[in-house]
C-alpha cells in the first residue's frame, strides 16, 4: 500500500493537517470533528452521502463558498463547497478531484 500525499490547508485563519486529493470524490467532505476544532457551524443541508468507505454516515452540514488556500504557497487557493460528516478523523479534508488542476504539480 502506498502513502498517501497530503497537504496543508488554510481555512477561517487556521490551518487544516492531513488534506487529500481524492480523485473519486464528487464532493470536498469533512469530518465534523475538524468543524468543531474551526468553530464554525455548518448550515442544515439536504445533501446525502449513502457510502462513504463502505460505511453509511451521517450528514452533519455544510458551508459554502469556503475560501482555502495550500499552506505552503498562499497563491494557490479555490473557493468551495464542503460537506461536514460523521467520520473519524484520519484526514482534515478530503477534497474532490477539482482540485486536481489548482495543485498545478504540487
Amino acid at each position: 500500500m502506498t502513502t498517501p500525499f497530503l497537504f496543508t490547508f488554510e481555512m477561517f485563519n487556521k490551518k487544516v493537517h492531513n488534506c487529500l486529493v481524492d480523485y473519486t470524490m464528487s464532493s470536498n467532505v469533512m469530518p465534523y470533528a475538524i468543524c468543531k476544532k474551526l468553530n464554525v457551524e455548518p448550515l442544515i443541508t439536504n445533501a446525502q452521502i449513502v457510502r462513504l468507505v463502505h460505511s453509511r454516515v451521517k450528514v452533519m452540514g455544510e458551508l459554502r463558498d469556503v475560501l482555502i488556500r495550500l499552506a505552503s504557497n498562499s497563491k494557490v487557493r479555490q473557493v468551495i463547497d464542503v460537506i461536514f460528516m460523521d467520520i473519524l478523523e484520519s484526514y482534515g479534508l478530503l477534497l474532490s478531484r477539482d482540485w486536481s488542476s489548482k495543485l498545478n504539480g504540487y
